[in-house]
């Protein structure tokens, strides 16, 4: 995202949602259309901003695909609830079919967002469904008066940025193109508080390889780009400012004893590599806190390594690798950098040898050339300025896929809609404020950096920037005036003088540029004066051009101009061959390395060290020993003239001792912060008392909560939230309501942790890249160390695949599930699976697999386990699945080697759920409280979708557990809700939760205990179904009357298709007649006949009754029949 755009966020308001009945407000339709003209610049972006932050994933562009296949494609398809302004605007405040109302935006934000749309995907590619916007138009709609008050106003906000997640996050971060470091720790170097984001110098860690992976300096961490930052889908965060240093995805240290840096593990379907390596190689063991200082916990081979990264020098810029090494009786070898050619070690005026290899162009990695001698736009610097007129626009300037369709990092500079564009296919575009299709002579000029910055100009004048970092991929090719048979069209106007740079022009010579003046060294420039199909590059041999069409030849701004009315384009050479039968000057004999270099040096326990720099590697030798040994190993980059700058550094610096930082530290987070409880006075059988969380805390901290558990004692949990803090609050159970609940941050920087179990007292928690133990080694309640109990987990960067809940067995074994990667295949064993870890975390087991977002697990007494799942591919419905082991549940996506798609080849799940009764279900939790009531024995679901509790009805049938679930009479929670527990002493059910997209209830988070106050409850308690009847019990005696009633139930029954499409609609849905209704001895048990009843995936039951006492009662039931029970 540019920085106008960054701008317009910032200023972009949010609807404060409080309705007073007795207040109104006027929306006023027709003058908010009125303003929506094309030129409407600051509503375009706006909406725009509005878009790309929420509305995209789902709905996509016509270059990336949403996540939610079934949203509409405004470019194409549509729109079943009307495509005019009015129309749209109802659509964005009532909802429609799967699309919820968008409470969250002001009425102007939803008209801006509707501008966007028209403009952007409608007016050209989808005209039919443009609706003309005029006087006539205008006079059919009219003024709205809206129940509540006006909408107030506020920043929109970006906890991620405010945050204080700690000195470290853990975190997939992209380092380099085909670059990620998929189970990263990345650390703060500079001192500072406001923790890691808040820095300007990081390096991060990569513990499935154990090594370095960036050092990077800057103003802003990172792009903030992932599902659980700017709430983004199919994106993960990439590393952003100058690259100090990035190495390649291979073994931070050689296999112990040896020189082999050879990735041994196995590879994914996409041929790449994944997991950790073998223990028996390295094995992350776990971090510790000491301050701000982050020490990081491994072995190589038998010997354990401390580790701690930070700054020896600010100016000049020098990293220290801190290493405290345990002894062994294998050497081992340290990968620190690679250069472009043979490096050296040279012994100056320090007092330790400098080991040095040659870096290109002054940074640690530069894109390779083009094998074809394409010229080279991805990951480094380049200018683009042409002379164009037109009215319609298309591709000026493109390399991309030499056939076919717009692809991956593909790149090209267009007029689309009027307005200069840069896109990176899938990665993004940036477009300018100001239109260029006017039919005059316009100067346009475009600067790429390495790093992907990216401005625009017209005129001479910049207009908009932003980041598009990509690469350059094989085989694509440049042309001018065309780009891709489904992307932007063939240029149509004419086209002059075209220039490019192997630099980022300033400012004063584009407005040279635009001036009609030169600007030397240029790579490429093509004129147009000469006729001809060949269009020579007027700088050199390099890139000469072949046109192919017939533009006719006019007068342009320069000189000739060639104009292209959609057929032609120009296709671009590589370099020239050069000529290989000239003898090859002698190379001039090495005088020692000058330029940029990497440079390293060691100082402290360094008897027997030794550094290689053989074939521009930058690797240190550590011998055997019986001794431990302490080290810092110092990396600085700079000219090689300037070595004598940072030998004054090596002098100045000495060892650490970190195993003094490994015993505990004074308190980071000293303070509790203290709420109200909120306990409800309601009379009713079930109610919920709110456990307030914290609005604001000192650390800015996002309270979307994602897991919890209980201490002994009973007044304390500790909580998780999805952003990696860990919090314990006390004042719950019996105390809960007689005092202020405090909360206290024990711990930060975790991935994702979406599952917590405290064990005899201590906490764990299950992240996407561990299985992690929190220590507090001094006493003062805060963690100190956190121990890797296990890393198996096979990480991609896919941002759906999550490691969802946490729970252990009577052998104190634990299990989470694995989600899979949304729409796309699976990658790795782990994707789509429930795991296993043995209690002290030496191994890793496959239970079933075959699941596509399955949030959470429950054990069952049988040792069996329930999870649920959500609808999409190969899940045509979201399901409550009874698994066991083996088993394979539907999801063909997951890794599996089912290849049988038959219904009959899948383990089938206790019910199919609709999204409009169930949406994303979550944990499901046996009642195990006699405190709870009726209850008592029962299985409930907690729903993340919907935010409520329901009841899970079941029944076994000839060895294949059926039935349905109904909505516990409660009001809904605010926020979505995935976990439960039963509290041990109050007998009460506790759950939390939070909302991150794809959920009805958008609070960000909550923790709420749902209490039986000991009034009767008329609850259904069983559901069975035999041949020709449903049987139901209820907790309570009821009305004789109503509940002997045919016309107090109604049944109906439909089917869905189990596809490799998203979910599935209903079909064949009809109503069940119930003949006859008997309330049988007891007084509480139904049976209803019904003679059609019959095997069916989806049934719904709704029941309108009184109970025994009067009162009434009514309750809806989604079930599914497997097999009828034998007639009683």
């Amino acid at each position: 995202m540019n920085n106008h755009l960054a701008h317009i966020l910032s200023s972009i308001i949010l609807i404060s949602s409080t309705l007073l009945a007795e207040e109104t407000h006027v929306v006023d339709h027709p003058a908010m259309v009125k303003q929506l003209d094309t030129a409407n610049r600051e509503g375009f972006d706006r909406g725009k901003a509005l878009y790309q932050i929420v509305c995209i994933n789902c709905h996509g562009t016509p270059t990336k695909a949403g996540t939610l296949p079934t949203a509409l494609r405004f470019w194409e398809a549509p729109m079943k609830n009307g495509s005019d302004p009015r129309a749209m605007y109802r659509t964005l405040t009532k909802g429609f079919n799967q699309m919820v109302p968008q409470n969250w935006m002001t009425p102007e934000q939803k008209y801006q967002v509707i501008h966007y749309i028209r403009e952007e995907f409608l007016k050209d590619a989808n005209p039919t469904q443009y609706k003309k916007v005029d006087e006539t138009y205008l006079a059919g709609i009219d003024k709205e008066t809206v129940a509540g008050p006006a909408p107030q106003s506020r920043a929109l906000n970006k906890p991620y940025l405010k945050m204080d997640f700690g000195q470290n996050m853990n975190y997939t971060f992209e380092v380099g193109p085909d670059n990620i470091a998929y189970k990263a720790i990345a650390v703060r170097l500079d001192k500072g508080g406001d923790g890691i984001t808040k820095g300007k110098a990081w390096l991060a860690y990569d513990h499935d390889l154990m090594r370095v992976a960036a050092i990077w300096t800057g103003n802003k961490f990172c792009d903030w780009r992932s599902i659980g930052m700017d709430g983004s889908h199919g994106s993960h965060p990439k590393i952003v400012g100058d690259k100090f240093l990035v190495n390649a995805k291979s073994p931070g240290w050689a296999k112990p004893g040896t020189d082999d840096f050879t990735d041994p593990r196995f590879l994914g379907r996409d041929n790449k590599p994944y997991g950790p390596l073998p223990r028996d190689w390295t094995h992350y063991k776990g971090l510790y806190h000491h301050g701000e200082k982050v020490i990081v916990k491994y072995t190589v081979g038998q010997r354990e390594v401390l580790e701690m990264a930070d700054l020896a020098s600010e100016a000049p810029f020098v990293v220290a690798r801190n290493l405290r090494i345990r002894p062994g009786k294998q050497s081992m070898l340290l990968s620190l950098g690679k250069g472009a050619d043979e490096g050296e070690v040279i012994k100056g005026k320090a007092k330790q040898p400098i080991a040095l290899v040659p870096l290109a162009s002054g940074l640690s990695s530069v894109p390779p050339p083009d094998p074809n001698g394409q010229m080279t736009l991805g990951g480094t610097d380049f200018s683009v300025a042409a002379w164009i007129r037109t009215k319609k626009g298309g591709a000026i300037f493109c390399k991309s896929a030499p056939t076919g369709p717009w692809s991956k990092n593909a790149k090209v500079l267009f007029v689309r809609s009027g307005r200069l564009t840069y896109d990176v296919g899938w990665v993004g575009d940036i477009a300018s404020r100001k239109s260029v299709a006017d039919g005059k002579w316009r100067h346009v000029a475009m600067t790429h950096k390495s790093d992907g910055r990216t401005r625009l100009y017209i005129d001479g004048k910049e207009d908009r920037s932003g980041s598009l970092p990509a690469p350059d991929e094989s085989g694509h090719v440049l042309r001018l005036g065309y780009c891709a048979t489904d992307f932007c069209p063939p240029y149509q106007g004419d086209l002059d003088e075209t220039l490019v740079f192997a630099r980022v022009l300033d400012a004063k010579e584009i407005g040279h540029l635009a001036n009609g003046k030169q600007v030397p060294g240029s790579t490429a420039r093509w004129s147009f004066d000469k006729q001809g199909k060949e269009i020579a590059n007027e700088e050199g041999p390099d890139y000469h051009g072949a046109l192919r069409g017939n533009p006719k030849q006019v007068a342009g701004k320069m000189g000739k101009a060639l104009s292209f009315k959609g057929s032609s384009r120009i296709e671009i050479a590589g370099k020239a061959k050069k000529d290989e039968t000239k003898p090859k000057a002698p190379k001039p004999a090495t005088q020692g390395l000058d330029g940029p270099v990497l440079a390293a040096s060691v100082v402290g326990d360094v008897e027997g060290i030794t550094w290689i720099t053989d074939k521009g590697h930058l690797r240190l030798r550590i011998p055997t020993s019986k001794e431990a040994r302490d080290i810092k190993v110092l990396l600085w980059r700079g000219e090689a003239s300037e070595l004598a700058t940072f030998g004054k550094i090596i002098d100045s610096i000495k060892k650490d001792d970190l195993t003094s930082l490994t015993k505990g530290a004074t308190p980071r987070w000293a303070h509790d912060v203290e709420v109200e409880a909120k306990v409800s006075e309601s009379e009713k059988p079930y109610v919920v008392d709110e456990i307030a969380i914290p609005p604001v805390t000192p650390w800015n901290s996002w309270m979307r909560l994602s897991g919890f558990d209980f201490f002994k004692d009973g007044k304390r949990a500790a909580v998780s939230t999805w952003h990696g803090d860990v919090w314990i609050v006390s004042g719950i159970g019996d105390d809960l309501g007689n005092g202020k609940l405090k909360w206290r941050r024990i711990a930060s920087g975790l991935f994702q942790p979406l599952g917590v179990r405290v064990i005899d007292e201590v906490v764990h928690l299950s992240c996407r890249d561990q299985l992690v133990v929190l220590r507090d080694l001094n006493g003062d309640g805060e963690t100190d160390y956190y121990e890797s109990l296990n890393s198996d987990h096979q990480v991609t960067e896919h941002f759906h695949e999550f490691a969802m809940g946490l729970q252990t067995d009577e052998d104190g074994n634990f299990y989470y599930a694995k989600s899979a990667r949304h729409a796309k295949t699976a990658l790795v064993p782990h994707h789509g699976t429930l795991i296993k870890v043995s209690k002290d975390g030496d191994k890793t087991e496959i239970i079933a697999n075959g699941f596509r977002a399955a949030n959470g697990v429950c054990i069952n007494p049988d040792g069996s386990f329930f999870v649920t799942d959500q609808e999409g591919h190969w899940t045509p419905k979201n399901r409550v699945n009874w698994v066991t082991k083996g088993g394979f549940y539907g999801n063909m996506m997951g890794y599996t080697d089912q290849k049988d798609t038959s219904d009959s080849a899948m383990n089938q799940p206790l019910a199919w759920l609709t999204n409009s009764f169930n949406r994303s279900p979550g944990e499901l939790v046996w009642t195990k409280s006699k405190k709870w009531g009726p209850l008592e024995g029962s299985l409930l679901d907690v729903s993340y979708g919907m935010g409520r509790v329901f009841v899970v009805l079941n029944e076994k049938v000839n060895g294949q557990l059926q039935g349905g679930e109904y909505a516990l009479p409660i009001p809904d929670f605010p926020t979505g809700v995935m976990r439960g527990r039963f509290h041990p002493d109050d007998g009460q059910l506790y759950v939390c939760g939070m909302f991150a997209w794809a959920g009805n209830k958008r609070g960000n988070g909550g923790f709420y205990r749902i209490r039986h106050t000991g009034a009767s409850a008329c609850l259904p308690t069983t559901l069975e179904a035999s041949k020709g009847t449903l049987r139901m019990k209820f907790s309570d005696k009821l009305d004789k009357v109503t509940a002997t009633s045919p016309s107090s139930y109604k049944l109906k029954t439909w089917s869905i298709k189990r596809t490799g499409g998203y979910g599935s609609r209903h079909y064949d849905e009809k109503p069940l007649k119930v003949d006859s209704a008997k309330l049988l001895a007891d007084g509480q048990t139904l049976e209803l006949k019904v003679p059609d009843i019959k095997p069916t995936w989806c049934m719904e039951i709704t029941y309108n009754l009184k109970t025994g006492k009067g009162e009434e009662i009514s309750n809806r039931i989604h079930n599914t029949i497997h097999n009828l029970s034998k007639t009683e």
